[in-house]
């Protein structure tokens, strides 16, 4: 299976090989030991086959993780730049919830 992946990422990399159809492909599969089923698939465009054969899954999810740390100190920015009106209507509104 690694073999087919490699091929895989080959053609990806290499511009001539990504753009050769037919007889070609089919030499460079059989050259790289691809197996005549993955090959069939490759050489039919069959995604959805090649991804069986080779125990793949075509849903992909990336994520990214922001580090609490960072996300923690953008808060703590943000409270440091209140205007001092700010802070009066605040401390208004503090004596008003008081009475």
């Amino acid at each position: 299976m690694s073999i087919v992946i490699d091929f895989l990422e080959q053609m990806g990399r290499d511009a001539h090989l990504r753009h050769v159809t037919g007889l070609e492909l089919e030499a460079a599969l059989t050259r790289a030991g691809i197996e005549p089923n993955l090959q069939a698939a490759i050489l039919g465009g069959d995604q959805r086959l090649l991804e069986s054969l080779v125990d793949a899954s075509h849903t992909i999810c990336c994520l990214i993780h922001a580090p609490e740390e960072e996300e923690e100190s953008e808060e703590k920015g943000d409270e440091g730049h209140e205007d001092k009106d700010d802070e009066e209507a605040e401390d208004d509104e503090d004596e008003a919830d008081d009475k």
